[in-house]
């Protein structure tokens, strides 16, 4: 029998503060996250706060004026967390591109910016890094799951490692990080799992249940109602 949403949302909040919860103990120095001012980053922040944490956040830009960095600041300071910017100059872009050019396998769009992220929380003091990968292909944050194909979520889960996590990894272990990708445990994929994919994304609104436990954790409304710009493009 389907949960209720108040069901799911009771289910999903206790399946991703435990998840976090896990990742935060498993972490053995001073936390770090990248923050766009999107709603899976802003509720990664709440959930870390809320465990009585107190990361770091960093944005990376192509420009002072780059939308996810203005929304990302101004989360950062409502909150009242240390946040670190880097606008990148074309030789740190080059600098990068050089290093992941002598990785084996293709590169992908964003890999620039996911490596410079790395140095920069590395040159900060950052040990642990916390990311959001992996909710977008479970809860149906691209257009494609629009479909309510399950054929189409288990398409793009599967490519989930080999396009995303396998070079964010080497980023990561190239800069001495450990990384932690608590909307991938274990739980937490087992709630989502029995949300039924109709319940997750429409063709009107993506991520339904997810976007309810933001709000019900308190990230602002304008987070929710932005559209971010993401990581693979934060140097456009």
């Amino acid at each position: 029998m389907n949960q209720s949403p108040v069901q799911v949302g009771s289910s999903l909040a206790e399946a991703v503060s435990a998840a976090v919860g896990r990742a935060l103990r498993e972490s053995y120095g001073q936390v770090g996250i990248g923050l766009s001012g999107g709603l899976d980053s802003a509720l990664l922040l709440k959930s870390i706060l809320d465990a009585g944490a107190r990361p770091v956040v960093f944005t990376i830009a192509g420009s002072p004026s780059h939308p996810d960095l203005l929304a990302a600041l101004r989360l950062a300071h409502e909150w009242g967390v240390r946040h670190i910017a880097m606008l990148p100059s074309a030789d740190d872009v080059m600098r990068a591109a050089e290093d992941i050019g002598k990785r084996p396998g293709p590169s992908n769009k964003g890999d620039d910016a996911f490596w410079l992220l790395a140095e920069l929380m590395a040159a900060s003091g950052i040990t642990d890094v916390l990311a959001t990968d992996g909710i977008d292909e479970q809860m149906g944050g691209y257009w494609e799951h629009r479909s309510g194909d399950q054929a189409v979520y288990d398409s793009i889960l599967n490519e989930l490692e080999p396009r995303h996590l396998t070079p964010l990894r080497a980023s990561m272990a190239r800069h001495g990080l450990w990384l932690h990708l608590p909307y991938l445990d274990d739980e937490l994929r087992a709630t989502i799992a029995g949300i039924p994919l109709a319940e997750r994304s429409t063709r009107e609104e993506s991520k339904i249940p997810w976007r309810r436990l933001a709000t019900s954790c308190g990230v602002p409304d304008w987070v929710l109602q932005r559209e971010k710009v993401g990581g693979c493009d934060a140097l456009s």
